[in-house]
């Protein structure tokens, strides 16, 4: 259970994808930064890590230990509080007497404590049997992490920038070659993918899936404008999200669609304003 969650911290640690339910956005990049971008080159990067799934998975078994050893705590208080009850009226006849109840007294607490020990013990191996374990844990990481590297969806993001800014902006946007002249690429990473739930071992996970986006000078690799962006997804048990090939969590990674548009809104400012209303008609003077 320790080499679990110390893998478990390395593997968030590594992401660096946890967070709420929300993506606020940065300012939009200055009119400076847009009017030198030049020429873009679009890069992608498939950087799919959903091994922070692990974490609500431990600390649903933490949870469900806990849940074990208060049930096993009460039964061994409850049999004490019964054993102990039945010393009621011993101890009469003077020192024979409480020589006696001395003995049984004890004889009653060391039973009590074994009691106590046991419902400990057991109740929280019966709770961590109710968690994956940490093989189970990891094959299902292996496989939806393949699932979605295999599902592309920054390569998907990134074909639908390039076409979308030669249609609707005056940019020069082209896809990553050896060779392509470039001012200024467009990285899109992604998705970071991570499972949120609550602490306990067959409660749902919720998941979010995070895209980054980075402006970087060509000339002196410098970052010019970055930001993320976000989809929240479903709720579903672990073993829903594991079972098959991890489709499950591929249909909820987001819409490649809504995350380019939302990338050429941001960069572009390609919001599209409400007209303004004409100013009330001023009153003719007679």
């Amino acid at each position: 259970m320790l080499a679990l969650a110390m893998a478990s911290l390395v593997l968030v640690s590594q992401s660096g994808c946890g967070r709420a339910d929300h993506w606020p956005l940065p300012p939009p990049p200055s009119e400076e930064v847009r009017s030198n971008l030049g020429r873009i080159v679009v890069r992608t990067d498939d950087d799919a890590l959903a091994a922070s799934a692990l974490a609500p998975a431990i600390s649903g078994a933490c949870s469900a230990a806990g849940c074990g050893v208060l049930m096993g705590l009460s039964f061994g208080l409850g049999a004490s509080a019964a054993m102990f009850g039945s010393l009621r009226g011993t101890g009469g006849g003077g020192s024979a007497g409480a020589f006696i109840f001395a003995i049984v007294f004890l004889f009653f607490a060391a039973i009590s404590a074994a009691l106590i020990t046991l419902g400990l013990v057991g109740g929280a191996l019966w709770g961590l049997s109710k968690t994956p374990s940490g093989k189970v844990l990891e094959e299902a990481r292996q496989k939806i992490e393949q699932s979605v590297r295999d599902s592309g969806l920054s390569r998907r993001i990134g074909r639908r920038v390039v076409d979308w800014a030669a249609r609707d902006t005056d940019v020069l946007v082209a896809s990553w070659s050896p060779g392509t002249p470039v001012d200024t690429y467009l990285d899109i990473s992604g998705p970071c993918l991570t499972m949120t739930g609550p602490f306990r071992f067959d409660g749902p996970l919720r998941l979010l899936s995070e895209v980054r986006v980075r402006l970087v000078s060509a000339r002196d690799g410098s970052v010019l404008h970055a930001f993320s962006l976000g989809h929240v997804g479903r709720e579903r048990t672990f073993e829903q999200w594991a079972e098959g090939n991890g489709a499950a969590v591929v249909d909820e990674q987001g819409d490649a669609n809504r995350f380019a548009e939302r990338i050429l809104e941001e960069i572009f400012l390609l919001d599209v304003l409400p007209p303004a209303e004409p100013p009330p008609a001023s009153r003719a003077r007679p």
